[in-house]
């Protein structure tokens, strides 16, 4: 027969939750618990206390009953077991604030870890990859490592500094700088790239296509005609007064300017010799 007992947790001397839990037992990793925690909230724990899940009063809309089983699928770098809490019912839990995970240091594997501060509590959803707790942290006090969740998923122990398979992160190359980003593993312990920069050579081609203008500038020659369309004057300036009257609509006169100043018309003829008239 599979014991039931129920708990009153106490804060000072107020009474918390009381909560109803069953212990039965996994073939997969060990004894499972499964316990009734309602909107007034409760925690469930593993009875060796090695994990611990504490949901706040107004997290839960309607009771549920919650399970965590030891043996849950880890990644290669896990550091301890993984531990699934699911609703029983099957139902994909959501909390309205955040839960509580704890996970006790003497579940962890630290053997070789000269700093426990770097372990975090990781969860992994549906399709999706292993990722920290919010709010993650090692409580030294407790002795156990916390993270905040609003889901029920399986959870285990990683280190911070590493890939959840154990690996290093991928960080930038330390070597040279060319014109792309290598992402390489770190402590590249080799030289710098020796190559040309992985952008490429530059274009091959010629540039621009095509062969620059044959022709030479304005595209045509210069004005073939003469410059103001006519000749200039073919006679000599006269020499003498200008006449008073309306100048000589023909060519100057080729004979010698006149004397005296005529008071008619310009002759149309020869210059005369003295002619006052």
């Amino acid at each position: 027969m599979v014991p039931r007992v129920t708990l009153t947790r106490r804060i000072g001397w107020i009474p918390v939750v009381a909560v109803a839990f069953s212990l039965s037992w996994s073939g997969c990793g060990g004894a499972s618990v499964d316990g009734t925690i309602g909107p007034t909230g409760g925690e469930l724990c593993l009875p060796d206390k090695k994990v611990c899940i504490t949901v706040p009063s107004g997290a839960l809309e309607i009771q549920e009953v919650l399970r965590i089983t030891p043996g849950a699928e880890v990644p290669g770098g896990a550091l301890s077991e993984g531990y699934e809490i699911s609703a029983v019912s099957g139902r994909a839990v959501t909390f309205l604030k955040a839960a509580t995970v704890r996970i006790a240091l003497d579940a962890v594997d630290s053997g070789a870890i000269d700093n426990l501060n770097i372990l975090r509590v990781y969860t992994k959803e549906t399709g999706a990859d292993w990722q920290p707790l919010e709010k993650s942290s090692v409580d030294r006090v407790l002795n156990v490592v916390t993270g905040e969740t609003k889901h029920l998923s399986p959870f285990v122990v990683l280190r911070a500094d590493r890939l959840p398979d154990g690996g290093f992160p991928v960080e930038i190359d330390a070597g040279a700088i060319d014109a792309s980003v290598i992402v390489i593993p770190p402590f590249d312990a080799g030289r710098p790239d020796a190559g040309r920069p992985d952008a490429g050579a530059p274009d091959a081609g010629v540039p621009d296509a095509g062969t620059p203008d044959a022709g030479a500038p304005d595209a045509g020659a210069p004005d073939a005609g003469t410059p103001d369309a006519g000749t200039p004057d073919a006679g000599t300036p006269d020499a003498g007064t200008p006449d008073a009257g309306t100048p000589d609509a023909g060519p100057p006169d080729a004979g010698t300017p006149d004397a005296g100043t005529d008071a008619g018309d310009p002759d149309a003829g020869p210059a005369d010799a003295g002619d006052a008239g």
